[in-house]
């Protein structure tokens, strides 16, 4: 047997291993995810006109061998929810308060009650993710490199998960070559794609996956006012609280927001924002009705995103 007919052998025989592999990895890519139910409060919380005014993406759990995904996948994610009409709390402010609390450690921070981490971050929201898995696969004519993350949002006002979701990305590169002087080409191409740029590109399409689905309430981009209802003002915050419960307890979500003047510190108990001015006005006469408190409606102004003003 000459040189070419062991060349052309040695390619049949790439060929068998490289479509076995292939295969193998296609079926792989055919199992479904485990299955997850989606929790659609936030989907409900949208159409009720009363998502979270703000949501924070807090440090992710690695359950990989690879460092740095979690804190790669995080940040990606907090990039895509930046474009969602929710205002964000920046990471850097998220990681400043929660060390300021002692919360470094993940477990400890899964373990902290939402409400808890809610005042500590100022948000009505916050947004919990882990990195399931993180695989690249080299087999000389084909690479893969894959990436696996589940979230879940968790209300801060009323302690409830109100979303969650999961996703894997990939990328594959490479086949079987028709003709043998093509093999290194292939092989140096499906290589190629085991970069650190591979890793970024599939993180990213792996974030920006799971943030379109999140329900996103179109009203809030396109309102020029939203309402909120204020429903007392207190300088002593555990009065502020006291009452807050008070309406808690009967089935209301209310929130305190801390604001100065030359009176100093106030706690202001609210609720809210709404996008439906007639909804509050009926919210106004129910509170009015449960606790005989007289509460009014306050106009915040939105920057129209056609005008720009």
């Amino acid at each position: 047997m000459n040189l070419l007919d062991k060349a052309h052998c040695l390619l049949y025989k790439l060929r068998f291993i490289a479509i076995g592999i292939g295969l193998a990895l296609f079926v792989g890519c055919l199992v479904p995810p485990p299955a997850i139910i989606n929790n659609n409060e936030l989907a409900r919380h949208v159409v009720n006109g009363e998502p979270p005014r703000s949501i924070a993406v807090l440090p992710f759990k690695n359950n990989t061998d690879t460092q740095g995904i979690a804190e790669l996948v995080r940040n990606s994610i907090y990039g895509h929810l930046s474009v969602l009409p929710y205002r964000d709390v920046e990471i850097s402010i998220i990681d400043r308060r929660l060390q300021k609390h002692k919360i470094t450690d993940i477990e400890v921070l899964q373990q902290t009650p939402i409400q808890k981490i809610g005042r500590i971050l100022g948000c009505d929201a916050v947004l919990f993710g882990q990195v399931n898995s993180f695989q690249r696969i080299f087999a000389g004519v084909y690479s893969q490199m894959a990436v696996a993350a589940s979230i879940q949002v968790w209300d801060t006002r009323s302690a409830k998960k109100i979303w969650c979701d999961q996703h894997t990305a990939r990328i594959h590169e490479g086949g079987v070559p028709l003709d043998i002087l093509l093999l290194p080409l292939v092989s140096l191409r499906t290589g190629w794609n085991m970069r650190e740029a591979v890793k970024i590109q599939v993180v990213d399409e792996l974030t920006q996956h799971l943030v379109d689905a999140i329900p996103s309430p179109q009203s809030i981009q396109d309102a020029t006012y939203q309402y909120e209802l204020q429903l007392g003002a207190f300088l002593q915050e555990k009065r502020a609280r006291s009452f807050m419960q008070k309406m808690r307890d009967k089935g209301y979500q209310p929130f305190i927001r801390n604001n100065r003047d030359d009176r100093g510190l106030w706690y202001r108990v609210l609720m809210g924002p709404y996008y439906d001015r007639q909804k509050v006005l009926r919210l106004r006469q129910n509170i009015r009705k449960d606790f005989g408190v007289d509460s009014f409606v306050c106009n915040v102004f939105l920057k129209s995103r056609n005008t720009g003003k």
